[in-house]
């Protein structure tokens, strides 16, 4: 129940709020409903009279019923915002007078009274009547103040120009299913008792919004510039995925004049934390962002290469396969970049072509199919050229023949070092002039019977360098790539060369690799992709975690890396030398206490998904347990970049401990050399 001299003014607002997105409902379904059946007498008409219209007339209605849809599509977007400003009307408030120039004699000054109120939630609301705004959505230009300025003199930018003026105060609200619970002033959203209530909440059945819980630095990341190439190091639990979601939902509400046919895309790090995006984006007011995996942009490139199979790096830690870590590094990524600069000179060793005619018999030099090859058709891309060469030979010397045209294009295939990219890229291993030439240490030793992941990518690189991929969709103006401390230096050269003219922000924890990598992720991104300008943001407070869980962890990293928490909870519980049902009971009196700590999602880590599902069967939960949380057992590759209310971890190995470990945000148990 609130208690307070502004409780009647703040009740009243929110009644007056509420009652605009009542009548923006109505008006949207009465809108929709009235779309609907526009759209329906579209699509009869052009189906009655599809016999009888012309060709642009079918055009132009097909047109209008597409622009109509979208209208529709947009309605039904807009409703949904709007069903959730329901629930949360707004989540802050801040005060501000705006100051003329003339007026800026301190007797001038506005008071308090003077201020306007500006309410900030995930959509703009307007009162239906005056068109006064209810809710300023929390992207727009003036909601910066509430952001990053103190009370007192401050100002923001508008498309105008800037803005000077007083804020006079901030204040921070929290609903429940559109009930207001409580409000109180704030100086900055760090310093109040908000923060800490939403970081001691139970982790969600989703990754949360942060929009009120941002902290300034944060907020700064989100609008920073959109051209060139973003990289954000943070350390587990510092925010970094939800500042990448975030930015995209600032991207779309500010920039919607430059994705006009352009794209957005998430690359992320599994299919388990796209699913999460797909549930983070619309409570953040947006939605119809592409999430695509690592695995999945490969083998577009590749799905030209047909049969070609490769162990991605999930199989590969599930088969027990040892990859090779020199193909995860900055040298082997070098070595394919040279190697493709190599072939581009060196594919093709001509030699004279004889063409048999009935009356005489012509020769074509070596040096003249060498210079169509290497000069006059360089455009084209390598695996395509020879046809080009063929197409001007049979031109230049007036062969109508199909028969033989293709014989002249089958003999300058055969001058091809091969025709196949698989053999090329194995060839590389073996090529003593080329590795003599750029000094690398290739041996055949490094080709696995299984191809790698690191193959792939390498492949994947030479496909998009030598082949004709024009087909491909590279129409993305922005990439987020998450967890890149796990993308190798060959594929960071793929996502540049695939979409080469689209800005970055490349989101990661050099201490999180789950796979083999450099290490240095910043490092080579810098060195890879040239686009400028560049920025690198640094954040090292870890928000998710508790201080003895965030202590905890720190003890498995090799760097010093100095890591802050902001609150403090129970203890790590760490046993060892456990077996069979003893470690049985063990884990469930663990979660047994988990429950009764009110605590509603448990996940369980260890090293394979094998693994994983192998202890889920045998813990057999008992259902009062079962029906009072959500259960996981996983992978620590599969729960990178999610959080738990608890975590076990099961003989996870040292090298992705700190991973594990910082999943938990209220309690971690850690179970080592024991055995279910």
């Amino acid at each position: 129940m609130i208690k307070d001299r502004y409780s009647d003014f703040e009740q009243d607002y929110l009644g007056r709020t509420q009652n605009a997105i009542n009548v923006n409902i109505n008006e949207e379904l009465e809108s929709l409903k009235k779309k609907r059946e526009l759209i329906l007498e579209e699509r009869q008409y052009l189906g009655d009279y599809n016999y009888e219209l012309k060709d642009d007339e079918i055009y132009n209605l097909m047109k209008v019923e597409h622009v109509d849809t979208n209208a529709y599509v947009y309605s039904l977007h807009r409703l949904d915002k709007l069903g959730k400003l329901m629930k949360e009307p707004y989540f802050a408030r801040f005060d501000f007078a705006e100051i003329d120039e003339e007026d800026e004699d301190e007797d001038d000054l506005p008071e308090p009274q003077d201020a306007d109120n500006y309410y900030l939630g995930i959509t703009t609301l307007r009162d239906p009547d005056s068109g006064y705004i209810l809710v300023y959505d929390w992207r727009t230009p003036i909601a910066s103040l509430y952001y990053e300025s103190n009370p007192g003199p401050a100002a923001y930018t508008a498309p105008s120009g800037d803005i000077k003026g007083l804020l006079f105060g901030k204040r921070r609200y929290t609903f429940n299913n559109g009930k207001l619970l409580r409000f109180c002033d704030v100086d900055m959203p760090s310093d109040d008792e908000f923060l800490n209530d939403a970081l001691a909440s139970h982790a969600d059945s989703h990754m949360k919004t942060i929009i009120n819980t941002i902290q300034t630095q944060q907020y700064k990341i989100m609008r920073d510039y959109i051209d060139g190439v973003s990289i954000l190091q943070g350390c587990a639990g510092s925010g970094k995925s939800s500042i990448a979601l975030h930015k995209i939902a600032y991207i779309m509400y500010h920039f919607r004049n430059k994705l006009e046919n352009k794209k957005i895309m998430i690359v992320s790090p599994n299919g388990i934390f796209s699913d999460y995006i797909s549930t983070v984006l619309p409570d953040l007011g947006e939605e119809n962002v592409d999430s695509v995996l690592p695995e999945d942009m490969v083998n577009e490139i590749l799905k030209i290469h047909e049969g070609y199979t490769y162990f991605s790096r999930e199989q590969a830690i599930e088969a027990g396969l040892s990859s090779i870590p020199y193909k995860a590094t900055m040298e082997f990524r070098n070595a394919v970049v040279d190697y493709i600069k190599y072939l581009s000179k060196t594919i093709f060793s001509p030699e004279d072509l004889i063409i048999e005619q009935a009356d005489k018999e012509i020769t074509v030099g070596e040096n003249e199919l060498r210079d169509l090859f290497y000069s006059v058709y360089a455009d084209i891309s390598l695996m395509d050229r020879t046809a080009k060469v063929a197409e001007h030979v049979c031109d230049k010397y007036r062969i109508r023949a199909n028969e033989q045209r293709q014989q002249i294009f089958y003999e300058l295939q055969y001058m091809m070092k091969s025709l196949s990219m698989t053999v090329l890229y194995k060839m590389m291993y073996t090529d003593d002039v080329f590795a003599d030439k750029y000094g690398y240490n290739l041996s055949e030793d490094m080709i696995t019977k299984e191809n790698s992941w690191e193959d792939a990518c390498a492949l994947a690189l030479m496909t998009l360098n030598m082949c004709n991929t024009d087909e491909l969709s590279k129409d993305v103006f922005y990439i987020i790539a998450d967890e890149a401390q796990d993308l190798i230096p060959v594929f960071i050269d793929v996502l540049k060369t695939f979409y080469q003219g689209s800005n970055y922000l490349f989101v990661g924890d050099k201490n999180q690799m789950v796979f083999n990598g450099t290490g240095n992720f910043v490092e080579d991104i810098k060195t890879i992709v040239l686009k400028r300008p560049l920025r690198v943001y640094t954040l090292d407070t870890n928000y998710r975690s508790t201080i003895e869980i965030s202590d905890y962890s720190v003890r498995y990293l090799t760097d010093n890396s100095t890591v802050t928490s902001v609150r403090h909870g129970a203890d790590v519980i760490e046993e060892t030398n456990l077996t069979g049902d003893v470690c049985r009971e063990a884990v469930i009196e663990h979660i047994r206490k988990m429950v009764d700590n009110g605590f509603t999602s448990v996940t369980l880590l260890c090293n394979t998904l094998k693994e994983a599902q192998r202890i889920r069967n045998m813990l057999r939960l008992p259902m009062a347990i079962e029906n009072k949380i959500t259960f996981k057992a996983l992978p620590v590759y599969l729960a990178k970049g999610l959080e738990y209310d608890c975590v076990i971890t099961y003989n996870v190995s040292d090298d992705l401990m700190y991973t594990a470990c910082t999943r938990a945000m209220h309690q971690l148990v850690v179970l080592k050399d024991c055995s279910l």
